[in-house]
């Protein structure tokens, strides 16, 4: 009955401001949008993300495109190697860019394209109007102060039995401060909902650049992100999605100050890089405690995962019993404009010894990392990888994106994550997040034509060891074919659909066998910008499951209705009404949504029911 209601509710909204259509304005781009774009695209199962963090910085560190390789817009998100090529061609024979806006006249790069990409670019050189606004009014370096407070309406049981030692209260304050344009300083204090100190878990940096040969100064906590993430990486990464391009290749920012409330996976110490000419050398100190969890959860098939509460007398205990050393360097080399090669080394150590309870898990308390990565462009063909070595096994990943025309881009890449490798720090692209005990084989294209962009991958992996999951090796594929139109300038309408097969252990009969799960994926969105202020967003989305040995076939729906509006000047509402139908877990559908600024909300929906959000957002002193 609700699904009825819900379509007829839906039309009603949408149709009713189809007269509306003839006056449109261009969404207003933002950081939150472009957010927004790519959580839409992507194909993400885990309810939490550091991906809002990557975007706010990319965005507060943009790259000069006066001075850009090819190899450095890569870094951009949404960015492939034909609109890098045609960016860097039209400098080389205009000059450099005067502004951001004279991206319009770069061949191949269509209106939303570059609204989407300029959030993450400038530019040196300046017009003489800007220069004499910018002598009238000088350049301010902002103070920026985030804090927000989250309480459950209901009592969870952790506060109701008094298991929880703390409060019900979730609070997160944080403060960046630029002094001058070469220095940033930041920190954060967070606590999770039950636990009982205000600052819980800390964070400060402080950035300085621009000191002769030191172009990059980090004290404090940081990131290293390398290669194509087999040995280091922070806990930012994008996954598969409906753009069958970007995501396989990944974009590492070398030293980046670390910003986040994530518990995991960044360094606390001191980094710096040094620029000699066609050579960067970023050594990096780091040592940091964390609880025995660390340990329980790593020396297993399962992810690097800490979950950083502290909430029971059991947490509380086990808090920051354990310290890790980490010291190392990395060497970039630019061989020629076209070729780029890196070196990594580090050494990770830790207080306590992992005894293994496996002949497959980790063992030991001192493990070394050596890791070559290479990245080159040659006309429209952009080629990367990365090889690592930890001693024991040998992981490599080796992608090319190469552009057959201004509008078909090909895609291809094959990985290789022995069982006996591993690193505490690895994210590298594949099935699963430990780039471990994997191969696979990635194939996909980019197709522009005029009526729609389509969107199509081939993932092929298996599993050549028995995993937490499946006592056995086992094996799989997905398959996703997407399509995109704006059939109006106002009107997009977007399509997906994903097939994946994967072996999963299930019990048949008495005994627990290999058997193939089949899981069908449908989504359909159509967004419809009535004015700049205005704008609805609509999805159905249907899941089908299936798994033939077991006789087993569940299907999970979803409807929802969004709309943004912004009636005044700095203030923003946004709404969304949710209706969702499956069959059990196993069916279960995942859906972004908006939320206070700095948090990403990816909450799994099963069973049946509604659920409705309000966010109001007004920016003051703007």
């Amino acid at each position: 009955m609700f699904v009825n209601n819900y379509i007829l509710f839906s039309a009603f909204i949408i149709f009713s401001f189809t007269n509306l259509l003839i006056a449109q304005q261009d969404t207003i781009y933002s950081a939150d949008y472009i957010l927004e774009h790519i959580l839409d695209e992507s194909i993400i199962e885990k309810e939490d993300s550091q991906l809002y963090d990557l975007i706010e910085q990319l965005h507060e560190n943009p790259i000069n495109i006066n001075t850009a390789s090819s190899s450095d817009l890569m870094i951009i998100p949404l960015m492939n190697i034909t609109i890098a090529n045609n960016i860097i061609e039209h400098r080389n024979v205009n000059g450099d860019f005067f502004s951001v806006n004279e991206l319009n006249e770069v061949k191949g790069i269509s209106r939303d394209m570059i609204n989407l990409i300029k959030q993450f670019i400038t530019v040196q050189a300046v017009t003489k109007e800007e220069i004499e606004e910018r002598i009238q009014k000088p350049k301010t370096y902002l103070l920026k102060f985030r804090s927000r407070m989250i309480n459950d309406i209901q009592t969870r049981r952790g506060f109701s039995e008094n298991i929880y030692s703390g409060s019900r209260t979730k609070m997160y304050n944080r403060i960046k401060y630029q002094p001058s344009s070469n220095i940033k300083f930041g920190g954060l204090i967070e606590k999770d909902a039950g636990e009982t100190l205000y600052w819980d878990f800390y964070s400060l940096h402080l950035q300085i650049k621009d000191l002769g040969l030191i172009n990059n100064v980090v004290l404090g906590d940081y990131t290293i992100e390398f290669g194509q993430g087999l040995a280091m990486w922070s806990p930012y990464s994008f996954s598969k999605s409906s753009n069958a391009i970007h995501p396989i290749i990944k974009r590492d920012r070398n030293l980046s100050p670390y910003t986040s409330a994530g518990e995991y996976n960044f360094l606390r110490g001191i980094s710096l890089s040094m620029d000699f000419g066609k050579i960067i050398f970023t050594p990096f100190y780091s040592s940091i405690r964390y609880d025995a969890t660390f340990i329980d959860s790593t020396n297993s098939f399962s992810s690097f995962n800490i979950s950083g509460y502290h909430r029971t007398n059991n947490e509380i205990n086990k808090k920051n019993n354990i310290k890790e050393t980490v010291f190392g360097g990395r060497i970039d080399y630019n061989v020629m404009n076209s070729l780029d090669l890196s070196f990594l080394y580090f050494n990770t150590s830790f207080s306590n010894s992992l005894e293994p309870k496996t002949v497959h898990d980790i063992k030991g308390n001192r493990f070394d990392y050596y890791s070559l990565s290479y990245k080159t462009s040659i006309k429209n063909l952009f080629i990367t990888g990365e090889f690592s070595f930890n001693r024991t096994a040998l992981a490599s990943i080796n992608t090319i994106q190469l552009a057959l025309s201004k509008d078909f881009i090909f895609v291809a890449s094959i990985r290789n994550y022995p069982e006996n490798y591993f690193s505490f720090y690895s994210n590298g692209f594949g099935e699963t997040s430990i780039t471990r005990n994997e191969f696979g084989i990635y194939t996909g294209f980019k197709w522009k034509t005029s009526f729609g962009i389509f969107n199509f991958y081939i993932d092929q992996f298996k599993f050549p060891n028995a995993t937490f999951d499946n006592p056995l090796p086992s094996n799989g594929d997905e398959l996703m074919i997407s399509y995109s139109v704006k059939p109006l300038r106002s009107t997009h309408i977007f399509i997906r659909y994903l097939n994946e097969r994967k072996e999963i252990t299930k019990l048949v009969g008495v005994q627990n066998q290999i058997v193939d799960r089949r899981t069908q994926k449908v989504r359909g969105n159509v967004t419809i910008s009535i004015t700049n202020n205005i704008r609805l967003k609509s999805r159905a989305e249907l899941v089908f499951v299936k798994r033939k040995e077991t006789n087993f076939n569940e299907t999970g729906l979803l409807l929802f209705q969004d709309i943004q509006i912004k009636p005044i000047k700095n203030f923003t509402a946004y709404a969304r009404i949710i209706f969702f139908q499956t069959d059990s877990y196993a069916s279960r559908i995942y859906e972004f949504e908006n939320d206070l600024i700095g948090v990403m909300t990816n909450p799994s929906l099963f069973g049946s029911g509604m659920r409705w959000y309000l966010v109001l957002r007004y920016s003051f002193l703007h």
